[in-house]
């Protein structure tokens, strides 16, 4: 099998496997959400807002940084970083994982929250764990062993959700769920990366301060980036109900669907803008950021346009019909995913180009800005606050990320797809607007393939193009 013909089974493998993770993650929500309602919804969902930003300071960055340092060096020294960093992973998640449920009591959160917190530590510390090891099997292209774990600790997890609902189980129940697939998985990854390498954490202080070297930009700008993104829910939850916060949250988990699209994708296309990059291949470099760029418009601009117009009813299909009104939540929300297609697609190559440290001031600045933003708005608008300072903190940092790669590397993006991503995605919105009130899927399925026929009609897509995003460089 030629290269090409590998990297493009495992992504097709890797996109497969999302893609059934992403709809059993769903159908698990859809029950707790009915199971909970809006206000156990709201502790769920303020509980696992809180331990992601404990999840985001344990990782920093360092699945990245794991990414680039077993890129540049020989498999028989692979092994060692691997283990080194998933000793630094261990170290650091006991230490920080302490914190949280110590911490919480501060919050003005309800007693179900903080225990969920306290129940929800031990399945993120696993969770983070778990995660780092993916950069191994991206450069083996093995990901279909990784894909495999991820469906198997979503099943697991769907499975507990439905026997804790039965048993009337509520938000601690749920966050049990979660934190005991994730120990699951990580057994799962254990038993599935053995016959390639023997995962043993180890304390090398060397690679530990190199490992840090790389990485603190790349920490530091998602501690910031993660402000923004999450912050809403925390600030919502501080100065809103949990009834609230449970009607913006099942917006904010069909956010959370979308938001894997590029990094996942990023993932995969990381290595090989690293690898032009540092050969000083700028010809290839620029075509293969092209080619990204356009394939990312030619995704996220149709999700925009398309939630516009099913926005509501596919709230009412994930939550119930006590979630009609996030709705309307969704339909501004959705829009803060195109600046997050942008964000995610320059800033993962602001790292290929290594000025990570240039960058964090950018991060700081938008992180301060939307602080700042929710402390003023959040307390007068809620909702409608919160999402407002989303959509301008997404678009901010990607406008900052975009000005530091094309400063960087003086490449400027060609539009010409993107318009005609545009007018394919009007177009397609206008039908999405005449059709009956059928049910929501079948609407989005027909959006989905009447968006591909008109952007095929006037050229804006040729699929050789997308297939050659994830050609494997060799030479």
């Amino acid at each position: 099998m030629t290269s090409l013909q590998m990297v493009a089974k495992n992504y097709t493998i890797q996109t497969i496997g999302k893609m059934l993770t992403v709809l059993v993650g769903i159908f698990a929500v859809a029950i707790i959400a009915r199971s909970l309602g809006k206000e156990g919804i709201g502790a769920y969902t303020t509980a696992m807002t809180y331990l992601t930003i404990f999840g985001t300071i344990v990782e920093f960055g360092m699945t990245l940084t794991l990414i680039q340092m077993i890129s540049i060096r020989d498999q028989t020294k692979e092994a060692r970083v691997i283990n080194s960093l998933l000793g630094l992973r261990v170290v650091s998640g006991l230490l920080f994982y302490s914190l949280a449920p110590i911490l919480v009591q501060i919050f003005p959160y309800s007693p179900a929250t903080k225990l969920a917190v306290v129940v929800g530590t031990l399945g993120y510390f696993f969770m983070t764990s778990t995660g780092l090891l993916i950069g191994f099997f991206q450069k083996h292209l093995i990901i279909w062993r990784f894909a495999l774990s991820e469906l198997l600790n979503r099943g697991f997890f769907l499975l507990l959700v439905i026997f804790f609902t039965w048993l009337g189980f509520k938000t601690v129940g749920m966050v049990a769920a979660f934190a005991i697939a994730n120990i699951l998985w990580f057994i799962a990854v254990f038993f599935l990366i053995r016959p390639y390498i023997k995962i043993r954490p180890s304390f090398d202080k060397d690679l530990w301060k190199e490992a840090f070297h790389r990485s603190w930009p790349i920490g530091l700008s998602t501690i910031c980036n993660l402000v923004y993104l999450k912050g809403d829910i925390m600030f919502l939850a501080a100065f809103r109900s949990e009834a609230v916060v449970g009607i913006y949250g099942i917006a904010y988990k069909i956010i959370d669907v979308v938001t894997m699209i590029p990094v996942m994708l990023m993932g995969l296309l990381l290595p090989s803008l690293t690898l032009f990059w540092k050969e000083q291949n700028k010809a290839d470099f620029a075509r293969f950021l092209q080619k990204a760029f356009d394939f990312f418009m030619i995704l996220a601009i149709p999700i925009v346009f398309g939630a516009q117009a099913v926005a509501t009813p596919l709230s009412v299909l994930i939550g119930g019909d006590e979630f009609v009104d996030s709705g309307p939540i969704l339909r501004i929300l959705i829009i803060a995913t195109l600046g997050l297609f942008i964000s995610s697609l320059y800033g993962h190559t602001v790292v290929a180009i290594e000025k990570q440290k240039s960058m964090a001031p950018g991060y700081a600045l938008t992180a301060f800005l939307t602080i700042i933003g929710y402390l003023i708005f959040i307390p007068r608008f809620g909702v409608w606050g919160a999402a407002g300072m989303t959509l301008f903190s997404e678009f901010l940092i990607g406008v900052l990320t975009f000005i530091m790669v094309v400063r960087t590397t003086h490449i400027y993006p060609n539009l010409l797809v993107l318009f005609k991503v545009l007018l394919a995605s009007i177009i397609m919105y206008v039908f999405l607007m005449f059709l009956p009130a059928w049910p929501v899927l079948l609407q989005i399925t027909l959006g989905t393939l009447f968006y591909i026929l008109i952007l095929l009609s006037i050229g804006g897509v040729k699929f050789i193009t997308i297939k050659s995003l994830f050609y494997k460089q060799t030479g």
